[in-house]
Parts: structure tokens; C-alpha cells; sequence
């Protein structure tokens, strides 16, 4: 990758993953100052999805079914508290960085979408009979690490050089760094326990990234096909 850029060259060229990042910190700030009553039903509820899908099935369609399948997207905008929010978008700027650098901002934004939709749907899947509502961004933040991993397995990525690593890191590192997560991921999802962290999202973001830049993107534009 390449060293750091001037802030408004930095700006310019990651327009997309900006507007992201903004995105979610307006969203975070709306969920703090507002109602809980306008904001509350667009987490993801697996029961309420699943409802929406039978009644679809039947041939019946409403604003709230409508508004259950857009909370697949939706909740993937909004955190819990201060940390979840601030982890998420550390992890997002990192691989939402890399992601561009090696595809386009174009494909930062349908990375962000079809990775937190494919870990929506997973969750539910999961957890089809749950009435616990699910939120954060980790779903998109791991399907660019899966994303990234997808591209270092397809192409002979450079060094990957982005705030706030000190030094540029090997893509070895890092795809041992994706492949590790996922591994912890796996199993949260077989044997959730007590833990209150949606590893099926995690999951199914990763697996939709990983599908995404290993037969749907082109190469990584920085990198030699393997």
C-alpha cells in the first residue's frame, strides 16, 4: 500500500468509507438523543423476519413486513454503547481502507451492504425462534475482513500500510488475523453460552466477504493473480 496521504487527498479518495463511518456515528448519536420508540424496531429480530417471510409466503405484505426485512440492513448502522460503536469502526476503517485501496470505493460501499445483509440472514437462520433484537456493524466489519482474505488467496496482495498500524503488515498477517477470528467465530456460533455477541452475523458477513472478492469482484487492482 501506499504511505499516508495529505488528509484532503485521503478524504477524496475514500469518500465512501468517510460517508460510512459518518454514517453510523450520526446514527449512533441519533439513538442517544431520541426516543427509543423511533428507533427500537429497526434492530433485527429474528422472530419478527421470520414472521414477515411466512406471511410473505402467504401472499401477504404490509409496511411492517417490509420494515422487518429492512432491519437486515439497518441494524448494521446502529451500536450499542460508545465501545461497541468505536471497536466496529477501528476495525471497519482498517478493512473498509484496504478494501478500497485494492477494488474502488464502489465496491467499499456493496461490500458494507451485501456482507451485513448475508450476516443478517445467517442470524436469523440461527436463531429463527428468538425474540432478542441485534445490532452493530460487526457483521460488515468482519465481511471485509473475509473480503480481504478472499482477495490475498486469489492474488499476491502488497503490504498493507493504513493508519493506525505503525508499519506496513504482510497480508499473511492479517489473512492468519481473519482466518483466527472466524475460527473464534465458528465456534461462538455452535456454542454461543451466555454470550450476548451475535456470532452468526459475524459468521455470515465473513463467508458472504470471502464469497464476494473470490468469484464476483475483479483481481485486486494492486495485486498479481496468484
Amino acid at each position: 500500500m501506499t504511505p499516508p496521504r495529505p488528509f484532503p487527498t485521503l478524504l477524496t479518495q475514500n469518500a465512501v468509507l468517510f460517508g460510512l463511518v459518518g454514517l453510523n456515528v450520526l446514527v449512533f448519536v441519533a439513538q442517544m438523543v431520541l426516543p427509543e420508540s423511533l428507533w427500537f424496531g429497526w434492530m433485527c429480530v429474528p422472530v419478527d423476519v421470520v414472521a414477515a417471510w411466512e406471511g410473505l409466503s402467504a401472499g401477504r405484505f404490509s409496511p411492517a413486513t417490509a420494515q422487518s426485512f429492512a432491519t437486515l440492513l439497518t441494524y448494521a448502522f446502529m451500536h450499542g454503547d460508545i465501545e461497541h460503536l468505536l471497536f466496529n469502526l477501528l476495525y471497519l476503517w482498517i478493512f473498509g481502507f484496504l478494501a478500497g485501496e485494492l477494488l474502488g470505493q464502489r465496491w467499499v460501499l456493496l461490500l458494507y451492504l451485501l456482507t451485513a445483509l448475508g450476516g443478517g440472514i445467517i442470524f436469523v437462520i440461527f436463531n429463527g425462534d428468538s425474540p432478542i433484537p441485534m445490532l452493530g456493524a460487526s457483521g460488515a466489519v468482519l465481511g471485509f475482513q473475509g473480503a480481504y482474505l478472499g482477495l490475498a488467496v486469489r492474488s499476491r496482495l502488497p503490504d498493507a500500510f493504513v493508519w493506525p498500524l505503525a508499519n506496513p503488515v504482510s497480508p499473511f498477517h492479517l489473512g492468519i488475523f481473519a482466518v483466527i477470528g472466524v475460527v473464534l467465530d465458528l465456534s461462538g456460533t455452535i456454542n454461543p453460552g451466555t454470550s450476548n455477541t451475535a456470532f452468526a452475523t459475524h459468521l455470515g458477513g465473513f463467508l458472504t466477504g470471502v464469497f464476494l472478492t473470490s468469484f464476483v469482484s475483479p483481481p485486486a487492482r494492486h495485486g498479481r493473480t496468484a
